[in-house]
């Protein structure tokens, strides 16, 4: 089964909450990729950005995840990103954002999935600037999943 998972910015979660049917409305800056664990990815993207990607430290780090806002009864949902993850996007830079994509990719081939590290820098640096839209305008930043 094929997921597409979408990316956007909304003033809060009752707003959000709209794009539960059909995905944020027309006009709507997105960042749009499929088929991976969107759950999980967001805590382990926020680990590496955080730099507790690759179990430093010996501390265990717990990343956030995301918090559910909406969802249907077919496999549709519309999850808010953590705002920590949200924090280090706005703060990171392109090598930094590319950085994140190989070793998420990396850790991903290691667990049998094969994605692509460039496709992954797109998707986070479209993530990255959505992030610091939703930070310039007091919104935050959701995925639609479905």
């Amino acid at each position: 089964m094929s997921m597409i998972i979408t990316f956007f910015v909304a003033a809060d979660d009752a707003a959000a909450t709209g794009a539960l049917a059909d995905g944020p409305g027309p006009g709507t800056d997105t960042a749009t990729c499929g088929n991976f664990d969107v759950f999980f990815a967001l805590g382990e993207w926020q680990a590496i950005l955080d730099g507790n990607g690759n179990g430093a430290g010996g501390a265990a780090f717990v990343p956030d995840y995301p918090d559910v806002v909406a969802s249907g009864d077919d496999t549709a949902m519309v999850l808010a990103v953590p705002p920590a993850l949200e924090r280090a996007l706005v703060d990171a830079d392109g090598p930094t954002l590319a950085a994140t994509a190989e070793h998420w990719v990396r850790e991903q081939a290691a667990e049998g999935q094969e994605l692509d590290a460039e496709l992954f820098t797109g998707v986070l640096g479209e993530l990255a600037g959505l992030a610091r839209t939703a930070a310039g305008t007091g919104g935050a930043t959701y995925c639609r999943v479905g």
